[in-house]
């Protein structure tokens, strides 16, 4: 029952990745065209409408560089994208009241609620993942035996364990913005991802939460000899 639990919690936090904060798909094309998005007038700028716009505007700043350019020329496409990104900015400052420096301030800037959604659902399989490879070196080195194998062997894993889940959330958080986005090629946006952004953190953070749970897995082994 416990099982079916979690991986129900699982499902509905991957279905968030989806519907949290997915760009919008209408309007999309490959020409550098900016689709009006008639954002009602407001008294003071709405940051969520223009984060959204610039978002959109960056898919398209992408789609323009893949269709005219591609890989053939790096240089130019690189410009190519960043010409259309300007243009594009212009056109997102006259719809928000604002200039175009004042909108490129915004850019880049990424959601926390949308951060969390896509990192939350692979941060409980680690920590499920991790349960397990605790409960497995517990078994195979009872502490009741001795307390040095076995504190040795957690540290070890959980020095893989934070290798690794870099690795795989990395990849994880790039596969999921590409859902959210609904696009193969995230560009520069792919470092813009807190675990491609803050590697160092991300690696100590799963180090931290391994050791974590199995001092709470430790825990009632040390009270039951006592």
């Amino acid at each position: 029952m416990a099982n079916v639990q979690r991986h129900s919690l699982f499902l509905v936090l991957l279905t968030l990745i989806v519907l949290l904060g997915c760009v919008r798909q209408e309007g999309r094309n490959s020409d550098c065209q900016w689709p009006s998005t008639r954002h009602p007038a407001a008294a003071s700028l709405n940051r969520s409408d223009l984060r959204a716009d610039l978002e959109l505007a960056e898919e398209l700043a992408i789609r323009y560089m893949d269709a005219h350019f591609g890989p053939r020329d790096p240089a130019a496409a690189a410009q190519a994208k960043n010409s259309c990104m300007g243009i594009l900015l212009a056109e997102i400052g006259k719809e928000h009241g604002i200039t175009a420096q004042e909108a490129f301030k915004y850019f880049g800037q990424r959601s926390a609620a949308v951060d969390l959604a896509i990192n939350l659902p692979f941060v409980l399989f680690y920590m499920l993942a991790a349960d397990l490879t605790i409960r497995r070196l517990l078994k195979r080195y009872p502490p009741r035996e001795g307390w040095m194998p076995p504190v040795m062997m957690v540290i070890l894993a959980a020095v893989l364990f934070g290798a690794v889940g870099l690795l795989l959330a990395g990849e994880w958080s790039e596969l999921a913005e590409g859902l959210r986005i609904g696009t193969h090629h995230l560009s520069n946006r792919a470092f813009r991802l807190p675990a491609r952004e803050y590697p160092s953190r991300v690696f100590f953070f799963g180090m931290a939460l391994f050791l974590g749970i199995a001092i709470l897995r430790f825990w009632p082994v040390r009270k039951t000899r006592a």
